[in-house]
């Protein structure tokens, strides 16, 4: 069998949901769907989750619906964020696989090809998630590459919120059973790190494999707003109670995990808060050694407040 005849079986098999969360996007969505229709992998669907959009989104996408019964429009009865308009679509949706696409993203034409592929090729016993590399882009102009690094246990990774590990949802490729079986969905109460929060549930019982190819186009905007560094450490904190038993079985990567939180508030809101954290954290902890050192990095916090030194520290750390 060559390996026309072998996309051919993929195609009438393997049916992948792309879930488009969008809100107020009428200006851009087109070029998001396009990159859908313009698959080589042609056995898919899109669900268009409208967040009760208030522009024309509405009568932008159905000119697609009418042309392509692939694609299906779904407006939500309320406001529920991108994690619930996600979460609507997932419930609803009926592919072997399912795959994310911000409304101002694009996939490359080969995405879902080579996803698909590689989750009926890979020698992974227990695969659940299939990432990729990802080109941003500021006002159409490329400015950052993303490839995701192989991890050797991407849960203690993801633990430890190391870099480049391929975690945002528009990479992603997910086997149904995650969802429907596990019942793995986004955490609509979650301020921020949405991702991470998915894929750390996932990583836990589930195998990563990855396509070592640019297949996802970020766009970004100057007019876009500013990273929120408040709701990102207000995550930390709900992250960090939430799964606080899986943090004890693994001290070292708990104490990694406590050590960024810590460096990223002290960076961007106080020393105080960030020493404030620690005290409280360190009785989270039973062996004397992770004691040892959240009592030292208390000590150390106060030379954070010289700015150089906080980016210094930021940088090894993510190095």
């Amino acid at each position: 069998m060559d390996q026309t005849q072998i996309n051919a079986v993929y195609e009438m098999n393997d049916k992948v949901s792309v879930i488009m969360a969008t809100y107020n996007r009428a200006y851009c969505i087109s070029t998001a769907i396009e990159s859908i229709l313009k698959q080589t992998h042609q056995n898919w669907e899109l669900l268009v989750m409208d967040d009760q959009s208030t522009d024309n989104t509405a009568e932008v996408v159905r000119k697609y619906v009418d042309q392509d019964e692939r694609v299906k429009y779904h407006r939500l009865e309320k406001n529920l964020g991108c994690s619930g308009a996600r979460n609507e679509g997932m419930k609803i949706c009926e592919g072997d696989f399912i795959t994310y696409l911000d409304s101002d993203d694009e996939y490359d034409l080969h995405k879902l090809e080579k996803q698909v592929k590689v989750f009926r090729e890979s020698s992974k016993a227990n695969l659940g998630v299939v990432s990729c590399g990802a080109i941003d882009f500021m006002d159409g102009k490329e400015y950052n590459r993303r490839m995701p690094v192989p991890q050797e246990n991407l849960y203690i990774s993801l633990l430890e919120k190391r870099k480049n590990l391929g975690a945002g949802s528009p990479f992603l490729m997910v086997k149904r059973e995650v969802v429907f079986e596990d019942k793995i969905f986004f955490d609509q109460d979650m301020p921020a790190m949405i991702d991470w929060d998915f894929l750390l549930r996932i990583s836990r019982k589930y195998e990563f494999d990855f396509v070592e190819e640019y297949l996802v186009f970020v766009n970004h905007h100057s007019n876009d707003r500013m990273y929120n560094y408040d709701s990102a450490i207000k995550a930390l904190k709900l992250e960090y109670n939430k799964y606080m038993e899986w943090f004890k079985e693994k001290p070292a990567s708990h104490f990694k995990f406590v050590r960024y939180s810590a460096l990223l508030m002290a960076h961007y809101q106080s020393v105080e808060v960030a020493k404030a954290f620690l005290k409280e954290s360190v009785n989270n902890f039973d062996d004397k050694e992770s004691i040892r050192k959240i009592k030292i990095l208390k000590g150390f916090m106060p030379l954070l407040k010289i700015k150089i030194l906080r980016l210094l520290y930021l940088k090894i750390l993510n190095d």
